[in-house]
C-alpha cells in the first residue's frame, strides 16, 4: 500500500512537473514568437521608422495650431465709438483723444476679468444735439441721452485689422466672438468620438491624408472668409479634422 501511495505521489509530482514545463515552454514560445514579430514584421528602430516619427511630430505640431489660431485671428483690440465730425476733424482716428472726454459716457466696467478697464464707454455715446451738426465742443452733445455705436474706432497697434474688427464682433455681437471658442470645443468633440470609428473604417493612413487635404486649405484661406458665417463653419470644420488626425496618427 506504502509503495502504491509512492508511486502516485511521485506520478502526481511529475505530471505537475510536466505541466509546469509545457508552461514554461508555451512562455518561451510566446516571447520568441514576439520577439520575432517585433523584429521582423514591425521592424527595429531603423531609418524608416525614424522618417515616420519624425514626420508625426511635425503633422502634431501643424495640426495643433489651429487650436491657438483663433487667439490672434479674433482677438479684440481697443475700441470706440466712431464720432462724427469729431473724427472727421481728426488728423488721425485714435482710440484716445481730447472729444472722448464729452463725447462718451465714461461709466464702464469690462466684463472680462484680465481686460484693462477704458475711461469711457466703447460701445455708447452721447447724442448729438439739434443745434450742432459738424462742431466738435463739449455743447455739440446732449449728455442725457446717449445711444449705441453703430460705427466703430479700432487700435491698431498690435493688429491692423482681426477678424473682431472686420466683422465688428463687439458689443451687442460680442457673443458671435465667443461662439467661436464654443465651435472649437464641439468639433474637437465630436472628432474624438467619430476618429477611431473613421480610421478603422477606412484605415488610418486614409484618414490621416483626408484630414491634412481638409484641414491644411481651411487653415491658410480661412482668414479670406467674406462673412463670418463661412468663417465659423470653416473653424468648426477645421476642430473636428485635429482629433481624428491625433486619434489615426
Amino acid at each position: 500500500m506504502e509503495k502504491k501511495s509512492n508511486s502516485g505521489t511521485l506520478k502526481d509530482v511529475s505530471l505537475e512537473e510536466k505541466e509546469n514545463g509545457i508552461s514554461e515552454v508555451q512562455e518561451i514560445r510566446m516571447s520568441n514568437d514576439i520577439d520575432f514579430l517585433l523584429e521582423k514584421v514591425v521592424g527595429g528602430g531603423g531609418r524608416a521608422q525614424w522618417i515616420i516619427l519624425i514626420c508625426q511630430v511635425a503633422i502634431m505640431i501643424a495640426s495643433g495650431l489651429p487650436t491657438l489660431i483663433h487667439i490672434f485671428a479674433a482677438f479684440e483690440p481697443s475700441h470706440r465709438c466712431y464720432v462724427s465730425y469729431c473724427d472727421q476733424n481728426s488728423s488721425a482716428n485714435t482710440i484716445h483723444t481730447h472729444f472722448t472726454q464729452f463725447a462718451l459716457p465714461k461709466e464702464y466696467a469690462s466684463s472680462e476679468i484680465f481686460k484693462e478697464d477704458e475711461t469711457f464707454d466703447p460701445c455708447q455715446m452721447y447724442e448729438r444735439t439739434d443745434e450742432s451738426t459738424d462742431t466738435c465742443t463739449p455743447t455739440s452733445f446732449n449728455h442725457s441721452s446717449i445711444l449705441k455705436c453703430n460705427k466703430w474706432v479700432y487700435d491698431t497697434k498690435e493688429f491692423t485689422e482681426t477678424l473682431t474688427s472686420k466683422s465688428n464682433l463687439i458689443c451687442d455681437d460680442e457673443w458671435k466672438r465667443r461662439l467661436l471658442g464654443t465651435l472649437l470645443m464641439l468639433g474637437l468633440l465630436i472628432g474624438s468620438i467619430i476618429g477611431g470609428r473613421v480610421g478603422d473604417r477606412f484605415g488610418r493612413k486614409i484618414t490621416i491624408l483626408w484630414s491634412h487635404l481638409i484641414l491644411a486649405p481651411i487653415v491658410m484661406f480661412a482668414g479670406f472668409s467674406p462673412s463670418y458665417p463661412i468663417y465659423a463653419l470653416l473653424r468648426f470644420i477645421s476642430a473636428t479634422c485635429q482629433p481624428i488626425m491625433w486619434i489615426s496618427g
